[in-house]
């Protein structure tokens, strides 16, 4: 008899882009306005911003993102 087991998870990734071109980079309102909806859809989901690790801050070639990753529950497949 095997203890192995499989389960299926979806996992959403919420991207909110700020354009930073070279040389001039980023605006600090785009920044913020970005910010703001990362954090909105954090508290539709539960997720507490008061902690550093709710979200991550990406460099992607010429953009920051902020990455809100929101994790489903395992489920049988």
């Amino acid at each position: 008899m095997t203890n192995a087991t499989h389960t299926v998870r979806t996992v959403t990734e919420h991207r909110f882009i700020v354009p930073c071109p070279w040389p001039e980079g980023g605006d600090w309102k785009d920044f913020g306005i970005a910010l703001k909806w990362a954090q909105d859809v954090a508290k539709e989901h539960g997720i507490s911003t008061s902690m550093d690790d709710w979200s991550r801050l990406r460099v992607e070639d010429d953009q920051l993102v902020i990455v809100l990753t929101i994790q489903g529950q395992d489920q049988e497949p």
